[in-house]
C-alpha cells in the first residue's frame, strides 16, 4: 500500500461495498477458485489449495503468477503443473496460490496486468480470516511472465502500485 493510500480518512467499506467495487464475491471456505475481481466483463480468479497435511496455524504460502508472455494465460496447466512439482511442499505445510490476471488478449497493459495481481494479494490480505494464511512468510514465483512479475513485486513494488489497483 503506498503511504497516499494508507493516510486517506475514509471510513472502511463494508464487505457488501467493497465486493460491490471490484466485483468480487466473498470466500465461503479455504481452498478451491476464488473470484477476486472482474474488469470490463473478465473475471480473474486465484486457485488456492491448502496444505494437504496441516503443520501450522496459518500456512506459509506458494504464489504462482501464471505466464504466457503477457498475452494470454494458461490457469489449468499451470495449476497442474505446481501441484505435481510441489506435492512435497503441500504435505509439509505449505498453501499454493495460482494467480490469474488480464493479458494482451483483454486489451490490459502491464500496468493493468500488475493491479491485478496485487488485488489478487489484497483478496488475500482482506479475507484471511478464512483462507488462514501466514502473511509473514510467502514465496513468489512464476513461469515466464509469471517470473517477470514476481521480481518486479520483490525489488520495486512501489513502480507497480497504480490507480487500477482496489483493494486496499
Amino acid at each position: 500500500i503506498s503511504a497516499s493510500t494508507a493516510s486517506k480518512e475514509e471510513p472502511p467499506m463494508t464487505d457488501e461495498e467493497f465486493l460491490a467495487s471490484v466485483g468480487g464475491v466473498k470466500p465461503a471456505k479455504p481452498n478451491g477458485k476464488f473470484l477476486y475481481k472482474t474488469v470490463n466483463g473478465v473475471e480473474l480468479l486465484f486457485h488456492l489449495q491448502q496444505p494437504t497435511n496441516k503443520k501450522y496455524e496459518k500456512a506459509p504460502l506458494l504464489i504462482n503468477f501464471v505466464g504466457g508472455g503477457w498475452t494470454k494465460f494458461d490457469v489449468q496447466r499451470s495449476v497442474t503443473y505446481m501441484a505435481n512439482k510441489y506435492t512435497n511442499l503441500l504435505s509439509d505445510g505449505f498453501a499454493n496460490l495460482t494467480v490469474t490476471y488480464r493479458g494482451k488478449e483483454n486489451g490490459a497493459s502491464i500496468s493493468q496486468q500488475f493491479a491485478d495481481l496485487i488485488d489478487a494479494l489484497g483478496y488475500i490480505a482482506r479475507y484471511n480470516d478464512t483462507f488462514k494464511i501466514d502473511l509473514n512468510k510467502i514465496v513468489l514465483l512464476g513461469q515466464s511472465a509469471g517470473a517477470h512479475v514476481a521480481l518486479m513485486l520483490l525489488l520495486a513494488p512501489e513502480t507497480i502500485m497504480t490507480a487500477d489497483c482496489v483493494y486496499p
